[in-house]
């Protein structure tokens, strides 16, 4: 095992909707088919005041969102697809790609935690609770 300071080691554990449903959905899904929320017209169409948005994301920071959102929809879509074939190799899970696979459709909470708690023990030497 590796030893990894917590502040290396990027984790997040979103919800059970939304964004992660999408990013779930683009990465597990046939080849070429791009989920239509990661795409500039759907935004257009379904989020309220998106442009004022993006020139109030573009006021406050230094993005390329703001500048040129289908690029980086584009990368972000790229990105998916590329991690399609082995999932738990592109994000880095620390767990092979049954337990990822299943890990992105879960929605147990029981579930996740485990499988969050066994790619940790996997990558960043996370000691086992006990029982």
């Amino acid at each position: 095992m590796i030893e990894c300071p917590l502040h290396v080691h990027r984790v997040t554990i979103f919800g059970f909707g939304g964004a992660t449903a999408v990013v779930s959905r683009a990465t597990l899904s046939a080849a070429g088919q791009r989920p239509p929320e990661m795409t500039v017209s759907w935004h257009e169409k379904t989020t309220r005041a998106y442009r004022d948005l993006l020139e109030q994301v573009g006021e406050f920071c230094r993005t390329n969102l703001a500048r040129d959102p289908e690029t980086v929809l584009d990368q972000l879509w790229q990105r998916l697809s590329d991690a399609q074939s082995s999932p738990a190799m592109a994000l880095c899970t620390g767990l092979d790609d049954v337990e990822t696979r299943k890990l992105m459709t879960t929605r147990d909470t029981r579930t996740a935690t485990r499988l969050v708690r066994a790619g940790l023990a996997k990558t960043c030497a996370l000691q086992q609770l006990r029982a």
